[in-house]
């Protein structure tokens, strides 16, 4: 099995919680503490978890594990890839900063919706990173 646990403020999360996102800020310590209520459920019970955590993920999943009182056996083994930890402290005017929001510009004018799979197909072959990726992972990432 697999389960995904968006950040409430990301992907469709972020459409199911709009209502509340508007009056209250979501912390990685919200994110940190859904992994454990997640973990806790009886949907893992007696499972063995092997955690992977991407981006924002990452430090989720550090928080996590740092407060965690769940037995050691649970969590067999965390993979962290794209962590989003930033040191030293970011400087007025960072040139990283800079480039972080005109990404967010762009992904907020990226289309989102398409009249049929082919269509995001053509689309996406056609940009950044999409048309950099082998062909048996972008045919994959087409299938969600």
């Amino acid at each position: 099995e697999a389960w995904a646990v968006d950040w409430q403020n990301h992907g469709q999360s972020a459409i199911l919680n709009e209502g509340i996102l508007n009056t209250r800020r979501a912390t990685l310590d919200d994110y940190a503490d859904i992994i454990r209520q997640f973990l806790e459920s009886p949907h893992l019970t007696g499972i063995n978890v092997v955690a992977v955590g991407h981006s924002i993920g990452t430090c989720a999943w550090s928080i996590f594990n740092m407060g965690s009182t769940l037995p050691v056996s649970s969590v067999i083994a965390v993979i962290l890839f794209e962590p989003v930890y930033i040191l030293p402290q970011i400087r007025k005017n960072d040139n990283g900063i800079l480039r972080d929001i005109m990404n967010i510009r762009g992904v907020k004018l990226r289309k989102i919706a398409f009249p049929s799979r082919d269509e995001a197909e053509k689309w996406a072959r056609k940009r950044m990173p999409w048309k950099t990726w082998d062909e048996d992972m972008f045919k994959r990432y087409m299938v969600i």
